[in-house]
């Protein structure tokens, strides 16, 4: 989840667009559960969040 300061730094589309991509890569159905995480490490990685 997103911190109050990162929800504000972030513009409106880019925050859909990644909720967009989120949904369709957990939701497809066809992807196993350990890739689905992957695939979700991988995009917070590519925006900065870090774990």
């Amino acid at each position: 989840m997103l911190t109050k300061k990162e929800k504000t730094m972030m513009p409106k589309q880019v925050k859909l667009s990644f909720a967009d991509f989120r949904d369709a890569a957990v939701n497809n159905g066809i992807i196993d559960p350990k890739t689905t995480f992957m695939i979700q490490m991988g995009a917070a990685m590519a925006v900065g969040c870090y774990p």
